[in-house]
C-alpha cells in the first residue's frame, strides 16, 4: 500500500491544491459540550498542532487522492488499485499518509483492538513510502498528519456515531494524537 502511495503521489493528476482547514474540521465544540474535560485536552492539542503547523512541503505539491484509507483499495491476487478520487487534489503527500495511519488506529479502536499493536506496522509503512519516494523529507509532518486527524476527524466518529463507551475511546484517541504530536519535532 505504501508502493501505491508513493507510486500515485508521482502522477500529475490532480489540476489544483485545496485549502488547508484541517485544525478547523470538527473542531472541539460538540467534544466540549459532551465531555468537558477532553474537549479541554482536545482544544490543547489543536493549539500544540497549530503550533507545530509544517511550512509547505519541502519537495513541493503533488498529486493525492485526499482521501486514502485502506478501504479505498481494491486487492486481486498480486495485484492493487485504489477507488474514489472524488476529493483529489494537490498537496503534501503526508497528508495521505497520515489519513492512511489515522484510520487504521481508528479501525483498531473501534474493534476494541491495542492500536499500539499498529505503531511498528504504521512505522514500516512510512519505512516503505520513504524507499519508494526518496526525495520525500517528511517523517515529522507525517506525524503531524496523522495527530490532525485523530483529534479532529476521528475523535468525532466516537461522538457522530453510537459506539459502547466512547468517552474511553476518546480519551484513547487523544493520547494517540498526542503521541504523534511529541514525534513531530
Amino acid at each position: 500500500m505504501a508502493g501505491v502511495a508513493a507510486d500515485l503521489h508521482q502522477r500529475g493528476f490532480a489540476r489544483k491544491p485545496r485549502p488547508d482547514a484541517l485544525l478547523d474540521d470538527g473542531g472541539p465544540g460538540l467534544l466540549a459540550a459532551t465531555y468537558p474535560e477532553l474537549g479541554e485536552r482536545c482544544a490543547r492539542i489543536l493549539r500544540g498542532l497549530e503550533a507545530a503547523r509544517p511550512e509547505a512541503p519541502a519537495n513541493g505539491l503533488v498529486s493525492l487522492h485526499g482521501d486514502f484509507h485502506p478501504d479505498q483499495f481494491l486487492i486481486d491476487r498480486d495485484r492493487i488499485g485504489l477507488t474514489d478520487f472524488d476529493r483529489a487534489h494537490l498537496g503534501d503527500p503526508a497528508f495521505d499518509l497520515g489519513r492512511f495511519a489515522s484510520h487504521v488506529l481508528l479501525n483498531a479502536l473501534q474493534r476494541e483492538l491495542d492500536p499500539d499493536r499498529f505503531e511498528d506496522p504504521l512505522d514500516q509503512f512510512l519505512e516503505a513510502y520513504a524507499a519508494r519516494a526518496p526525495e520525500w523529507k517528511g517523517t515529522g509532518t507525517f506525524h503531524w498528519h496523522v495527530a490532525v486527524q485523530l483529534a479532529t476527524r476521528r475523535v468525532h466518529k466516537f461522538l457522530d456515531h453510537v459506539v459502547d463507551d466512547p468517552e474511553a475511546k476518546i480519551e484513547r484517541m487523544l493520547g494517540l494524537a498526542e503521541r504523534y504530536l511529541e514525534r513531530v519535532g
